[in-house]
C-alpha cells in the first residue's frame, strides 16, 4: 500500500500502481453525428414558422377578397349600380370607368373604410325588392345597404350644411326615406334623431357600415326643451320640428322611430341666464331654485314628447351628457352670450355685471345637476310609457366629472364632448335600442302606454 497522487493505491508485488481513472468527456467535447448548421435550426424554427403563417394569411386574404369582390359585383349588377356615376363621384378612381369586379374589390379594401358611397339608379324599396328576390348573401346585403344608408346621410348633411337654421325645414324631400321601416330584417335600423347640438354624438354616418344604423338628423342648434312647446319661441324650432314629422308622416313605409335630445341647453345656459337677470343681490347659487327650474323643464318637455308620441311614433328621450366645461370658461361663454344682445336691451348691463360677480357652482356641483336632470327625465318618461336612455354614467370618473379622454380637441373650455370619442357608448346604446324595440313591451311599460 503506497500514498498515490489520488489516494491510496493498492497494488500487487512486482505491478505498477493504478493510472487516474478516466472520467467522461464534457459535453461540449463530445462530437455530435449532426453538422453544427441543423442544431441551429431549432433556434430559428419558431421566426420560420410566424413567418410562413404571414405569407399564408396575405394571400388568403387576396383569394377571399377576390372571391367576395366577385360575389359583390354580381349583386351590384342586379341591383342597377351606377359605376360611372361611382367614377364621376371620386375622381381619383377615373381608370376603374366601367369596371363594376375593380371597383366592387377597391370599396371591400379601401372605399369601405374609407367612407366612400356606392350609386344606385334605383329606389330604396326597389332596392329591397331586388335583394329580396335574387339569389344574394346576407353580408353583401348589407353592404349594400349599409352604403345606401350612408350616401342618404351624407346627402342630408349637405341639407344641413346650407340650412339656415330656424327658418325652414332642412330638407323637405323625404323620398330617399321610403321603405326604411323595412331595414329591421336586413340587420340595418333606420333612426330620426332631432336634437341640439349635442344629438351630434349620436348622429355619425360612420354608424352604417360599422354598426348596422342609419342616422336621419335634424340638428337644432341652440334649441332648448322649454321651447318646444312655445310657437313664438325665438330660433322656431317648434314649427320647424312638426312640419319635419309631418314630413315623414305622409311618406310612405318610412321608419316612426324618433330620439329627441334635449336639455342640455337649459340646464347649461337657460337657467343661468334666468338666475342672473334678477338684482345683484340674488347671485349666490340657490340649489332649491335650480331643481324646481329642472321638474318645471322636464314637464314642459315631457309634454311634447307625449304629442309626437300620439302622432304615431315610437318617441325615446336620451339623456344629457355630463358637463366639461370649467366655471372660468363658462362665464367667458354667458359673457359673449350677453354681449350678443341689443344695445337698447335694459337687461345687457345688467346682465354682463352680474355674470362677472355671480358664484356659478363648480364642474363637479355641476354635474350632480345634469344628473338629477337625468333622473327627473326617467321618471316622467317611465310614468308616460316613452323609453328612456342614458350614457351619462359611463362617461364619469372616480373623481364624479367627466374624464379626460372623452373632451373635446378645445379641452374644457369647450361645452360640448368630443364627438369621434363617444362612438362606441352610443352606437352600443342606439343599436340595443333598436333591437330591443323589436322586442314585446315589458308588462309594466304596457301598463304605463
Amino acid at each position: 500500500i503506497t500514498a498515490g497522487p489520488y489516494g491510496p493505491a493498492f497494488f500487487l508485488p512486482g505491478s505498477q500502481p493504478l493510472d487516474k481513472p478516466k472520467t467522461r468527456p464534457h459535453y461540449s467535447q463530445q462530437q455530435s453525428s449532426h453538422p453544427q448548421s441543423i442544431r441551429y435550426i431549432w433556434l430559428f424554427l419558431p421566426l420560420f414558422i410566424i413567418q410562413i403563417s404571414r405569407i399564408l394569411e396575405k394571400h388568403m386574404l387576396k383569394f377571399i377578397t377576390r372571391r367576395r369582390s366577385r360575389a359583390l359585383a354580381n349583386a351590384l349588377a342586379r341591383c342597377q349600380f351606377s359605376p360611372e356615376k361611382y367614377v364621376e363621384l371620386y375622381k381619383d378612381l377615373q381608370h376603374m370607368a366601367g369596371d363594376t369586379d375593380e371597383i366592387a374589390r377597391h370599396y371591400l379594401s379601401f372605399g369601405m373604410k374609407e367612407g366612400r358611397v356606392l350609386q344606385f339608379e334605383v329606389t330604396l324599396p326597389e332596392l329591397l325588392e331586388r335583394l329580396t328576390a335574387e339569389k344574394i348573401s346576407s353580408l353583401d346585403r348589407k353592404t349594400i345597404l349599409s352604403s345606401y344608408a350612408q350616401g342618404c346621410m351624407l346627402k342630408e348633411f349637405g341639407y344641413l350644411k346650407f340650412h339656415e337654421q330656424g327658418t325652414s325645414v332642412p330638407y323637405a324631400d323625404f323620398s330617399h326615406m321610403n321603405g326604411s321601416s323595412e331595414l329591421d330584417r336586413f340587420g340595418i335600423y333606420h333612426q330620426h334623431i332631432i336634437g341640439d347640438s349635442h344629438s351630434a354624438s349620436y348622429a355619425h354616418t360612420s354608424y352604417s357600415t360599422k354598426y348596422g344604423l342609419w342616422m336621419s338628423w335634424l340638428l337644432c342648434t341652440g334649441g332648448s326643451a322649454r321651447g318646444l312647446v312655445n310657437d313664438n319661441s325665438k330660433l322656431g324650432y317648434r314649427r320647424t320640428i312638426l312640419a319635419h314629422i309631418d314630413g315623414i308622416s305622409a311618406t310612405e313605409k318610412a321608419s316612426r322611430k324618433i330620439l329627441f335630445c334635449f336639455g342640455q341647453v337649459d340646464v347649461e345656459f337657460v337657467y343661468y341666464n334666468r338666475w342672473l337677470s334678477k338684482e345683484i343681490s340674488q347671485s349666490c347659487f340657490n340649489f332649491i331654485e335650480c331643481n324646481a327650474f329642472i321638474k318645471e323643464t322636464v314637464q314642459i318637455y315631457v309634454s311634447f314628447l307625449r304629442e309626437v308620441a300620439e302622432k304615431g311614433f315610437d318617441v325615446t328621450a336620451v339623456g344629457i351628457l355630463p358637463p366639461c366645461i370649467e366655471t372660468p370658461y363658462l362665464k367667458k361663454l354667458l359673457t359673449a352670450y350677453a354681449e350678443l344682445r341689443p344695445f337698447h336691451d335694459q337687461t345687457r348691463g345688467a346682465l354682463i355685471k352680474h355674470i362677472a360677480l355671480a358664484n356659478i357652482p363648480d364642474l363637479r356641483t355641476r354635474t350632480f345637476i345634469h344628473h338629477l336632470f337625468n333622473e327627473e327625465l326617467r321618471r316622467e318618461t317611465r310614468r308616460y310609457g316613452i323609453s328612456f336612455h342614458s350614457v351619462f354614467e359611463k362617461l364619469l370618473g372616480e373623481d364624479g366629472v367627466v374624464k379626460l379622454e372623452y373632451l373635446s380637441a378645445h379641452g374644457l373650455a369647450d361645452h360640448h364632448l368630443g364627438c369621434a370619442s363617444l362612438q362606441p357608448h352610443c352606437a352600443d346604446m342606439l343599436r340595443s335600442l333598436a333591437i330591443n324595440r323589436n322586442q314585446p313591451l315589458a308588462p309594466e311599460r304596457q301598463r304605463a302606454v
